[in-house]
């Protein structure tokens, strides 16, 4: 297996630092190495959808605030608990609304989607549960 550092310049892809809960999702195959005791691995939008088709709730901080993708009774949400707003995106069930709903969300005229792909700064802590 390469090292991380060779790794983030062949994929040209944004590594970023998780906090992974293991008994509740499978990701130790993702998983390139560890960095200061922190999992670290490649993450994409498509990733990102593919985790939320499978009911898997998202948490991040970018520049500074904290944002998460969740559900609760019964709706999927979008969230920035550092300055409280919360968008109601779709019901539960609704999985293709919710991966078009949250690629169209965008955090200071950025897309989601592109913050993702194409590793913009600011992209600190992903928590997938």
């Amino acid at each position: 297996m390469k090292d991380g550092k060779a790794l983030r310049e062949a994929s040209g892809l944004f590594y970023l630092k998780v906090k992974v809960i293991f008994d509740k999702i499978e990701l130790k195959d993702k998983l390139d190495f560890f960095e200061g005791g922190v999992a670290v691995w490649q993450f994409t939008f498509d990733e990102l959808a593919d985790y939320l088709m499978q009911g898997r709730e998202i948490e991040f901080r970018y520049e500074g605030k904290d944002y998460s993708i969740t559900n609760s009774h019964h709706e999927w949400h979008f969230c920035c608990d550092s300055d409280e707003t919360n968008i109601t995106l779709c019901a539960f069930p609704e999985f293709n609304i919710l991966v078009d709903q949250v690629r169209s969300i965008e955090i200071g005229e950025i897309s989601i989607e592109r913050i993702f792909n194409e590793h913009l700064g600011g992209l600190d802590v992903l928590a997938v549960l």
